[in-house]
């Protein structure tokens, strides 16, 4: 595990100044979830696809509530609340805010601003500062797509694109930072500097009701990136071009056409000498089966 080194940070910084040489970290993401339904798994698995990340577990905090010394195992905590109510947002909040304190990377998704019932995130996290993002009655039901405003930030590395419905009418805190914007109007993804420590908010549903699609686990995994002063995004490996293999095709044509003078094997290439053709004045089929040469490996 990388040890917390955030860099220091005066109030009306916007950015970190790094203060060391970029290395490429090994990160541990731990994702606080209240999900009902079990583990969030589709954003684990974008979070697990990312180069340089090594574990990533989770914790239900429907359940419990974890304490700090279980956060201080992981360089990156992402928290949200996925349908299900917080076991003691009170708690929930404290814990969060020690732990960014220390060093720790802390990402809150949805529904930690949404104002009803235990939804929603207490505590010095929630009210002390931190939280990017203001408490909301407000949903947003429809798909949106996001606007990125600032495609050179840390957080935006390698993001393409960032989808999802249902989201939560939020307003920026202040001194709080967007780097992308729902085209309906509230922030996606903002960042918060507070006591010289960064967090990142953001704006989406990214539990198992699959209301979420494309870069999310990117952001999440950019955040530590960034704020490790790990470097930039590692460049992949370029996609090798596929050497051509041989397939075997099997074609089918159904038709119903009266003319009987039309003939199915003017429709298969020369290099696939056998048909059969099907009895019956209006189905006729063409099957041909020895190889043809392909340009993508079966």
């Amino acid at each position: 595990m990388v040890p917390h080194a955030q860099p220091s940070l005066s109030a009306a910084s916007a950015t970190p100044t790094p203060t060391a040489t970029p290395t490429q970290c090994q990160l541990r993401v731990l994702i606080v979830h209240t999900e009902l339904s079990g583990p969030p798994t589709a954003i684990h698995d974008q979070i697990a696809r990312e180069q340089g990340v090594t574990e990533v577990e989770f914790w239900d905090a429907h359940r419990s509530t974890p304490t700090l010394q279980v956060l201080q195992q992981y360089d990156i905590v992402f928290a949200f609340d996925a349908g299900g109510d917080w076991n003691d947002p009170l708690a929930m909040g404290n814990v969060l805010a020690d732990y960014e304190d220390g060093g720790g990377v802390v990402v809150v998704g949805d529904a930690a601003w949404y104002n009803y019932y235990h939804w929603y995130l207490e505590g010095r996290w929630m009210f002390d500062g931190y939280s990017p993002y203001g408490l909301t009655i407000q949903n947003l039901y429809d798909f949106n797509t996001a606007c990125i405003i600032d495609k050179s930030h840390p957080l935006m590395a390698g993001v393409n694109e960032l989808t999802a419905q249902n989201r939560n009418g939020v307003t920026l805190a202040s001194e709080a930072t967007a780097v992308a914007l729902w085209t309906d109007g509230p922030p996606a993804v903002a960042y918060k500097t507070n006591n010289d420590r960064m967090a990142v908010g953001i704006n989406a549903p990214l539990g198992n009701t699959g209301e979420f699609s494309a870069d999310w686990g990117r952001v999440i995994v950019n955040a530590g990136r960034w704020l490790l002063n790990c470097g930039p995004l590692p460049t992949p490996a370029p996609t090798p071009t596929p050497t051509p293999g041989v397939c075997q095709l099997r074609v089918l044509i159904a038709y119903s056409d009266y003319a009987l003078d039309f003939e199915p094997d003017a429709l298969a290439p020369p290099n696939i000498a056998r048909t059969r053709h099907c009895a019956g004045r209006l189905f006729r089929c063409l099957e041909r089966h020895p190889p043809a040469v392909c340009t993508k490996p079966v």
